[in-house]
């Protein structure tokens, strides 16, 4: 079944519970990042780990574009992300005092990067960090590809965007049937006092008509079969997933010095 929590504005399907999302992905590669740094130390380079906290603004759905109100009118119908990746990513109107999590980076020159990567990329750390299995290679994996065009041809999910269509049309918008939820003239690149304010309309009928809920549902049921026939093989990737984060969140705990530059 699907998860669906407006309040945090997440979605977790079937699936994802068994693949594992960019916060945690994150989480792996900061403590690999520990791993190599580490090493390159021991051999005199000055390397230093880039913070990159997961942010729970990561977490946050946006298959069918902003769907609840705080969402609009935070990011309009810019995909979620940070203050600062909105900046690295050139959103028009992104907050112009954003920074980085970790003002204190100092970055290694080229020749020393490569350096570190040839003489410590077998550091045993950050070998098994970077090598559990994310969940998305798998033979489920051409099936969860194609839940969502499933999801779109299904007559369910027609009468949801026939209800959202009538709902724009009622607050003077026009549904964008090349990307279902939006509407013409949303701008993903952009968060203005326009792009927020029909942003806003989008979520209130998104709301109304509960299409999330729906759709999501939809979605799982899809999942639903694929999951159950390699059920062994997804729940022992999870297993492993679990064992790797916990040991990666104590790694990352343990090291704060790796986060420093080196003095």
């Amino acid at each position: 079944m699907a998860d669906v929590d407006p309040d945090a504005g997440t979605v977790v399907l079937p699936a994802d519970r068994f693949q594992l999302s960019e916060n945690k992905l994150t989480i792996l590669s900061t403590a690999g990042d520990i791993g190599i740094t580490k090493c390159a130390r021991s051999l005199g380079i000055p390397m230093m780990v880039s913070s990159a906290d997961p942010d729970p603004v990561y977490d946050m759905w946006y298959q069918f574009g902003p769907w609840t109100v705080d969402m609009a009118e935070r990011f309009a119908f810019v995909p979620p992300m940070t203050d600062a990746d909105m900046v690295v990513n050139g959103i028009e109107g992104a907050p112009a005092d954003s920074k980085s999590a970790n003002d204190d980076y100092v970055p290694l020159p080229e020749d020393q990067l490569d350096e570190a990567i040839e003489k410590c990329s077998g550091d045993p750390d950050f070998v098994y960090f970077n090598g559990i299995d994310d969940g998305f290679g798998g033979p489920w994996q051409e099936d969860f590809n194609q839940v969502y065009e499933k999801t779109l041809g299904d007559p369910r999910a027609e009468k949801v965007f026939d209800d959202l269509t009538a709902c724009y049309k009622e607050n003077g918008m026009t549904f964008d049937s090349s990307t279902p939820s939006f509407v013409t003239a949303a701008d993903p690149n952009r968060i203005d006092e326009d792009q927020v304010e029909m942003a806003v309309k989008v979520a209130q009928c998104q709301e109304s008509t509960d299409s999330i809920q729906q759709l999501a549902d939809i979605m799982a049921e899809y999942q639903a079969p694929t999951i159950e026939e390699y059920a062994e093989e997804l729940v022992e990737i999870r297993d492993s997933q679990d064992e790797a984060l916990a040991k990666a969140e104590d790694y990352i705990a343990d090291n704060p010095d790796a986060f420093q530059p080196v003095q």
